[in-house]
């Protein structure tokens, strides 16, 4: 096989691939947040999460790339932990999902406008997967697809 085709091929293959691949984003649980909205959080984790907001971890990731960060608060925890995802409305917070994982990350795709969220339960395989997509009829994050680890 000539150089050129065995180029071609490789490409090819990379490319077919690349198709199979979940790409994700981390989230950085290092989120800082004004006066104003640590009081929201604070007061939806008290009523909401029975935690306070000392105990929780908080990112900023805007989802639906209108240029305002929406919050995913981790509660502390060993294992599995428990993810909320939130938004601001009118000076209040409101809950977009909840989600049970070891880690999340953000998808590259979207579902609307908005980014999935991938969700990691398994601490060594991350072929288990669950994909959450935001659901405009109900306003809420859901699972779209669900992946079992190989067997």
């Amino acid at each position: 096989m000539s150089g050129f085709k065995s180029c071609l091929l490789l490409v090819f293959i990379v490319l077919a691939g690349a198709s199979q691949a979940h790409a994700a984003d981390s989230l950085n649980f290092n989120g800082k947040a004004n006066e104003r909205e640590k009081a929201l959080l604070a007061a939806y984790a008290l009523d909401h999460l029975k935690t306070p907001l000392e105990d929780l971890a908080v990112a900023r990731p805007d989802l639906n790339g209108d240029g305002l960060g929406e919050y995913i608060v981790r509660v502390k925890c060993e294992a599995l932990c428990s993810f909320a995802i939130l938004a601001e409305s009118k000076d209040k917070i409101v809950e977009l999902g909840k989600i049970e994982a070891r880690e999340i990350q953000l998808g590259n795709a979207y579902s609307g406008s908005v980014r999935n969220i991938i969700a990691f339960k398994d601490a060594v395989n991350d072929y288990g997967r669950t994909v959450y997509s935001w659901e405009p009829k109900s306003a809420r994050y859901m699972i779209k697809e669900q992946d079992e680890p190989p067997k």
